[in-house]
């Protein structure tokens, strides 16, 4: 069986002001294991709504609180792992927000987005880990 290759980790504060580094983070990783470039935004988009809900919902933007982003590549996938220090949340409890009587809310959009472009979302522990797989169509 083929073990994961490319893994790659950062930690940052609860801050938003740290999407820079995230961003600087995935950059770094397509560059490093010449990810095709096309993913590059769908990437990103995902793993900073993940960051974003870590920060806000999680850890409540309590800057003693990190949030880790781990990422790997393996089978024609990139892998990512979102872990904050928050309580966590029932994910069962997911509102749509498409639905007529979620529409003006804010709430639930950031994980409606991942689990409509990533290729699969699973949410462990209480909540406070959310992970995501985005296929890759190149040969690493």
């Amino acid at each position: 069986m083929e073990k994961p290759k490319n893994k790659m980790e950062i930690s940052i504060t609860s801050d938003t002001l740290n999407l820079e580094i995230v961003e600087n983070f995935i950059r770094e990783m397509f560059l490093k294991y010449n990810i095709d470039k096309g993913l590059f935004t769908k990437v990103l988009i995902c793993v900073n709504e993940a960051v974003v809900n870590s920060i806000e919902h999680g850890n409540k933007f309590d800057k003693k609180k990190i949030v880790v982003i781990k990422s790997y590549y393996c089978h024609n996938y990139l892998y990512f792992k979102i872990i904050d220090e928050g309580e966590g949340f029932d994910y069962k409890e997911i509102i749509d927000p498409t639905s007529d009587d979620n529409i003006f809310k804010e709430s639930g959009r950031g994980i409606y987005i991942i689990k409509n472009m990533s290729d699969a979302i699973v949410f462990r522990s209480t909540g406070n880990i959310v992970e995501f797989k985005v296929k890759s169509d190149e040969q690493n």
